[in-house]
């Protein structure tokens, strides 16, 4: 339960404003699936970073924003 309550603590107070801004960013195009636009940026870091910096960009990101790397 504790973890739970942890967890949606931080997409909260991480994820979710992550995402707004990069919501805001696209100036509210309701076209643009703004998670789908933070995977492709991650995605496109993963494709051109060296395996070491990789992950230490991953370490770098809050764990709520974990699951937006490509696996």
């Amino acid at each position: 339960m504790k973890d739970g309550i942890r967890a949606l603590t931080w997409q909260l107070i991480v994820e979710a404003p992550f995402l707004q801004r990069i919501h805001d960013s696209v100036h509210y195009d309701p076209g643009i699936d703004v998670e789908e636009a933070a995977r492709a940026v991650f995605a496109a870091l993963a494709a051109r970073l060296p395996a070491a910096e990789l992950e230490d960009a991953k370490a770098a990101t809050p764990r709520p924003l974990h699951g937006l790397w490509p696996s």
